[in-house]
């Protein structure tokens, strides 16, 4: 999902310019931004993905209480690590950039005298 959104170029910009340590110009921090919200939405709709195939083999096999656990272990941990990528890892990211963005002195107001 991640490549059809974005260019190769897009991401591997994103992710040097974020992890790279260096200050982010305007465009990096926006594209970083725009990336790491994508990657947010992505995960997230991974997680309940996971979740659906998991229930989905829950309820084939109703039958074989033993097969009920390992597919509720599938369900919960796909939404689990979906729901942790998305909220602690990907969203943070991007606010990071966007107020990477905010402080820059590019896209601060010039102050008149």
């Amino acid at each position: 999902g991640i490549l059809i959104s974005h260019s190769p170029a897009d991401i591997q910009g994103g992710l040097r310019s974020y992890f790279g340590g260096e200050p982010l110009e305007p465009t990096q921090a926006e594209t970083s931004a725009r990336l790491f919200s994508s990657l947010a939405s992505l995960s997230m709709a991974g997680g309940l993905l996971g979740m659906l195939i998991g229930l989905v083999a829950l309820f084939r096999n109703l039958e074989a209480p033993t097969t009920i656990g390992p597919a509720m272990v599938v369900s919960l941990l796909s939404l689990f690590y979906g729901v942790f990528l998305s909220e602690f890892v990907f969203r943070p990211a991007a606010a990071d950039c966007t107020r990477h963005l905010a402080q820059s002195p590019a896209s601060s107001t010039p102050e008149f005298s």
